[in-house]
């Protein structure tokens, strides 16, 4: 019997930890049985904008995260998702990826909201990783545009016929580099991948759901000469980002809106709930999975479904038509 599951709010596991702080006890493990939220950690950035707290320079909200300082909480609790996983790796993330990445998980999701355009910047893959910052993960990634201006758009890859010299060379001069990038005008409801080793960058406007591998690593190689919050030029990453960055042809071209993605790391597409309809959710394996609900009667949310929840079925209570993300990580 599958476990029926409505993302109207929060009050399917809100309604068990008061259950239990009313017996002075509250069990951890009943995480790992259900699906939950947890509080978003906002980040200011010099190019952010106001649409995801109202306050200006807000760049990004971390919805689920263990990268270093910035560990997510289990909303209305102060159970923090590292210390859980810990304690029920199995249950929480599913018994092969414990064996494939230890207690740990392997990807954060996040949302930006991008009021200028952000560095052109690429991330190592998982070696490059290991060999420049002895990290575990590089950082591979996909998108989902949520909002986008008139004429917003991303960069992605690199024009062809631009060879490394060339590319290099410009960022030495401090040439206006997003010139050799391949410009991709965008709207609500497209999505990319966007693999470690394409140089990329978020254009003025655009507000996006974010998954990626677990990591902070980003080699900037252009920030139009910007300055951070703090005051100080930003720093540069130029010798290690031109370690990293793919230039051969194949890689930079045929860059397109998808409607799903199936990675090495992760897995993304859309889920649709029908008005007054529930929706079998099922997977082919036991891994932990994601939930972000883009539209609907809660919007912008998103659920971590342990691995112990091997079948949900999905409804709005409230009776609207709804679109999620459903992400699991591989």
């Amino acid at each position: 019997v599958p476990i029926r599951f409505s993302f109207i709010n929060y009050s399917f596991y809100k309604n068990i930890f008061i259950m239990y702080n009313n017996s002075i006890m509250m069990s951890k493990e009943k995480f790992t049985e259900i699906p939950f939220c947890l509080s978003p950690i906002y980040l200011e950035k010099p190019w952010g904008g106001s649409r995801l707290t109202g306050k200006k320079h807000i760049g990004e909200a971390l919805l689920v995260s263990v990268l270093d300082n910035y560990v997510s909480v289990i909303e209305g609790t102060d159970i923090r998702l590292d210390n859980l996983i810990k304690e029920y790796p199995e249950k929480l993330l599913g018994a092969d990826l414990v064996k494939k990445y230890g207690k740990t998980l392997p990807v954060c999701c996040k949302l930006i909201d991008a009021a200028k355009s952000l560095s052109v910047q690429v991330h190592p893959d998982d070696a490059a990783a290991k060999r420049l910052e002895n990290q575990k993960f590089g950082k591979t990634e996909a998108w989902y545009i949520l909002e986008a201006g008139k004429d917003a758009s991303i960069y992605l890859g690199i024009k062809k016929g631009t060879n490394k010299k060339q590319f290099y060379d410009a960022i030495l001069n401090n040439d206006d580099v997003i010139k050799y990038l391949n410009r991709i005008p965008v709207k609500k409801g497209d999505m990319y991948f966007i693999p470690a080793g394409l140089v990329h960058s978020i254009g003025e406007g655009v507000l996006l759901f974010e998954v990626q591998q677990n990591s902070n690593t980003t080699y900037r190689v252009y920030d139009y000469n910007r300055k951070g919050l703090d005051g100080k030029s930003r720093e540069l990453h130029i010798e290690k980002a031109m370690e990293v960055i793919n230039f051969p042809g194949e890689f930079n071209s045929g860059i397109n809106s998808v409607r799903n993605i199936e990675s090495d790391f992760f897995n993304m597409g859309l889920v649709r709930i029908n008005s007054g309809s529930e929706h079998r959710l099922k997977f082919d394996n036991d891994n932990y999975r994601m939930l972000f609900v883009i539209t609907g009667s809660v919007e912008r949310r998103l659920y971590f479904i342990p691995s112990a929840c091997r079948d949900l079925s999905l409804i709005d209570r409230e009776g609207c038509d709804a679109v999620a993300l459903a992400v699991q990580t591989v």
